[in-house]
């Protein structure tokens, strides 16, 4: 898994955790998991960053193999050196985070 909290305004902070590997049994167990590790995410932030400015969601993207989350933990890296990203004055802070 992986999470990403955007800030929903422009100009704040967006933070995503590093991938992280969960054991669950069936992709329904993954999406509730991604589920759970996005509101950890989120109270992580608001407990121990002041300054997070964290939006009203936080999401978990959990797959079944390391492969497939890489590729979605990539692509989301990727899309914050779009030049709408940019001009939009987005930053994202990357956090070697788990739970």
């Amino acid at each position: 898994c992986y999470v990403s909290a955007p800030s929903g305004t422009p100009g704040v902070l967006s933070w995503r955790s590093y991938i992280f590997p969960v054991s669950v049994s069936s992709p329904a167990d993954l999406q509730q998991r991604g589920k759970e590790v996005g509101a950890q995410f989120r109270s992580y932030l608001i407990q121990n960053v002041s300054s997070a400015h964290v939006g009203e969601t936080s999401v978990g993207i959990c797959n079944a193999g390391l492969g497939n989350v890489a590729s979605i933990w990539k692509a989301d890296v990727s899309s914050t050196q779009s030049p709408k990203y940019q001009a939009w004055g987005g930053e994202t802070v990357d956090l070697a985070w788990k739970p």
